[in-house]
């Protein structure tokens, strides 16, 4: 009979985190988290019998591209599809930097500037679309003159992941040091973000919205991807696993 109910109690165990799994797993991919990484972090949170809140952990040590370092280039340049905001980010990242007391020089028509400055922020448009290489090799060519350039490629969050990675792809033809990811304010699943960062080496410099730009911070975009836009959501399902 003792035998029988440690059988029983086996079998509750392991449907119940069976069932955990399984709902950890479709939250993560409602968020936009692709699917491999949601089962990879919903198995890791189950087999090591979490709490809820160390799903924040979870994600948090899967994102190791954050760039805390001071940007010191002189010249920078955004590149990136149409339609992205590059122009507005440009004016966010130039008060950004004066903020911090730099001087700082928007390039438009001419790249010759008599002036002093602490860095030049170059707005790029590209003469065609950026799955055509010949897009991207003339925007490399107007580049050129500008000699050292700190490259950021300017992806919109809100963008399909298909699209996400073709621009990755393409503008990879020159080179970029870094992303920034704008518009993250337009759309439900801020997982892409990690899903991309998961994928490339490429270090994430900024985030951008309609109002303000902000320096890519770890337990910023976990909040943006666990719980901004859909708290009733976060809570019902971190109720379900406290009550397991």
């Amino acid at each position: 009979m003792e035998r029988k109910k440690n059988i029983a109690e086996i079998k509750r165990l392991l449907s119940e985190r069976k069932t955990m799994q399984q709902a950890i797993f479709r939250f993560l991919q409602s968020k936009g988290i692709s699917p491999s990484l949601s089962e990879e972090i919903a198995e890791e949170f189950v087999q090591k019998e979490l709490e809820f809140l160390h799903l924040k952990d979870l994600i948090s040590k899967r994102i190791t591209q954050i760039k805390r370092k001071e940007i010191t280039h002189k010249s920078i340049a955004l590149i990136g599809p149409h339609g992205v905001g590059k122009t507005a980010v440009l004016l966010k990242l130039a008060h950004y930097f004066q903020e911090k007391g730099k001087k700082v020089v928007l390039h438009s028509s001419s790249f010759q500037v008599s002036e002093e400055y602490d860095h030049l922020l170059i707005d790029t448009q590209l003469k065609g679309p950026f799955y055509h290489t010949s897009s991207i090799d003339q925007l490399g060519e107007e580049l050129a003159p500008f000699g050292q350039v700190l490259i950021l490629l300017t992806l919109s969050a809100a963008s399909k992941e298909v699209d996400l990675f073709g621009a990755i792809h393409q503008f990879s033809l020159l080179s970029p040091s870094g992303l920034i990811f704008t518009k993250v304010d337009e759309t439900l699943t801020l997982g892409n973000i990690l899903n991309v960062l998961q994928k490339t080496e490429m270090a994430l410099h900024f985030l951008a919205d309609k109002n303000e730009l902000w320096a890519a911070d770890i337990e910023c975009i976990v909040r943006k991807i666990l719980i901004d836009f859909n708290q009733e959501e976060f809570q019902m399902i971190r109720q379900f696993v406290m009550s397991n």
